[in-house]
C-alpha cells in the first residue's frame, strides 16, 4: 500500500508588535512563554537558512551554557505544521514541500539554541513553558536543510535501567510511566486524524513506524510502535539501545544524537 505522503502547509513569523517596539518573538501574558509567530519570507532564517545557523550556532569550545526560548507547549510541540514529532525525518527526505525543513522553524520560533557539535552536524534547541527540552538534529548529510533522526525530547533524568521491565508488545502506556516524554508523543499521533491500525501497520512496513527516543544518562533509547490496538494504543515493535548515542535512521544514515552536558536540562 503506498502511504500518502503529508505536505503541510508552511506557516510565517509575526511582524512588529502593535505597541511600536520590534518583537523578536511574542509573549504571552499568561506565563512570559513566547509565542509561534508568522513566516516571514524575508527573514535571515528564511533566506539563507544555513548562513543563519552558522551565524548563531557556538561551539563547545566556547564554553557557554546556552539558554534555549521558551515558547508555550501547544505552540512548539501540537499546534505547529513544521516539527513533526514520532516520526523519522527522513519520510520527508527529497519532497519539494518546504513545510518539514528547518527554514519554517527557524522563522516562526526565533532565537534557537544551537550548538555545533562537530564541524558536520549541530543541534537546535528549544524549552516549553512545562519544562520540556526539544532537539532537533542537523547533519552534513543534507546540508541541514531537513533535520535528520527523530525529534528529541527531555525533560527528567533516567538511565536504561529506568526502562528494564517494557518489552515488545506492551503498549506505549508502559513506556508513559517511566517517561513522560512518551506521553507527548502519544498526544502528538492522538492529534493526527490519519493514524489508525491500518496506516500505522502501512508506514511501519515502509520503514516508519512511531517512534520515541529517549535520551538517557548512559545512552539513547529508541522504542518503535509498529501496531496500535482497536483502543488507539501504539503497541511496541522494537526496542534498540545505542551507549554511544548513534542510531541509523530510517535511511540508514548514522545520527549522532549526543548532546553536550552543558545543554541538557537535568
Amino acid at each position: 500500500m503506498k502511504i500518502r505522503r503529508m505536505i503541510i502547509a508552511v506557516a510565517c513569523v509575526l511582524l512588529a508588535a502593535a505597541i511600536g517596539i520590534t518583537a523578536y518573538a511574542a509573549v504571552s501574558a499568561k506565563n512570559g512563554a513566547r509565542k509561534m509567530q508568522k513566516y516571514d519570507p524575508s527573514c535571515k532564517a528564511a533566506t539563507d537558512y544555513y548562513g543563519y545557523i552558522k551565524e548563531n550556532e557556538k561551539s563547545l569550545s566556547e564554553q557557554k551554557k546556552l539558554v534555549p526560548p521558551v515558547y508555550q507547549e501547544e505552540d512548539l510541540l501540537f499546534n505547529a505544521n513544521y516539527i513533526f514529532l514520532a516520526r523519522d525525518f527522513g519520510f520527508y527526505d527529497g519532497l519539494n514541500s518546504g513545510s518539514m525543513t528547518i527554514r519554517p522553524t527557524l522563522a516562526v520560533y526565533p532565537g534557537a539554541a544551537i550548538r555545533e557539535r562537530d564541524e558536520h552536524s549541530s543541534y537546535v534547541m528549544y524549552d516549553t513553558d512545562t519544562g520540556y527540552r526539544l532537539y532537533l538534529q542537523l547533519s552534513d548529510v543534507n546540508e541541514m536543510f531537513l533535520p535528520v533522526g527523530v525529534a528529541v525530547v527531555v525533560k527528567d533524568k533516567l538511565s536504561h535501567d529506568d526502562f528494564s521491565a517494557i518489552q515488545v508488545g506492551d503498549t506505549i502506556a508502559a513506556v508513559e510511566a517511566v517517561d513522560s516524554t512518551a506521553t507527548i508523543m502519544r498526544r502528538f499521533v492522538d492529534g493526527i486524524s490519519g493514524y489508525d491500525p491500518a496506516s500505522v501497520e502501512a508506514y511501519a512496513a515502509e520503514g516508519y513506524p512511531i517512534t520515541t527516543v529517549h535520551y538517557l544518562s548512559d545512552g539513547l533509547l529508541k522504542i518503535e510502535y509498529g501496531q496500535m490496538n482497536e483502543n488507539r494504543e501504539p503497541v511496541i515493535t522494537n526496542i534498540e539501545f545505542s551507549e554511544d548515542y548513534r542510531m541509523t535512521d530510517a535511511l540508514g544514515r548514522e545520527v549522532n544524537y549526543k548532546i553536550f552536558d552543558n545543554d541538557l536540562p537535568w
